[in-house]
C-alpha cells in the first residue's frame, strides 16, 4: 500500500547551477551529496518529512518545464518572496492569496517548477 509520498525528484542539466539556485536562493541545506566526475551526481535536501531531489547522474532523465512540481511549504510567504524578486527571481505565478493559503511559482534553471505555499 501506499503511505506516502517517499521524494520529490528533478533531473537538472548542470549541477552546479541547480545547487546554487537551490542552496544559494532558496536556502536548502543539502542531506545527501554524491558527485563524482564530470560534475554529475545527486543531492538530497530533507525537509520535515519529505525529501527533494536533484540529479544530473541518470542518462534517462532529462529536464523538463512541463515536468511534475514540487510544493516547497514556506514559514514567511511575503518575506521569502520579496527577497526572492529582489535577487532576480520571475515569478510565473506571483504571490496569491487564496482561500486557506499564500502562493507562488518559480522555475528552477531548468525550468523545472517550483511551487511556495504558505498554509493559512
Amino acid at each position: 500500500m501506499i503511505t506516502g509520498i517517499a521524494f520529490t525528484g528533478y533531473s537538472v542539466s548542470n549541477l552546479e547551477a541547480a545547487r546554487s539556485f537551490y542552496e544559494g536562493l532558496l536556502g536548502l541545506s543539502p542531506s545527501v551529496v554524491v558527485v563524482g566526475p564530470p560534475e554529475h551526481g545527486l543531492v538530497e535536501y530533507d525537509l520535515g518529512p519529505s525529501t527533494l531531489s536533484i540529479t544530473n547522474r541518470l542518462s534517462f532523465l532529462r529536464p523538463s518545464p512541463s515536468g511534475g512540481v514540487a510544493v516547497l511549504e514556506v514559514s514567511e510567504m511575503s518575506v521569502f518572496a520579496a527577497k526572492l524578486e529582489r535577487q532576480g527571481v520571475g515569478f510565473l505565478v506571483p504571490l496569491t492569496k487564496g482561500p486557506s493559503c499564500l502562493f507562488a511559482m518559480i522555475q528552477d534553471p531548468d525550468g523545472n517548477l517550483i511551487g511556495l505555499h504558505q498554509r493559512g
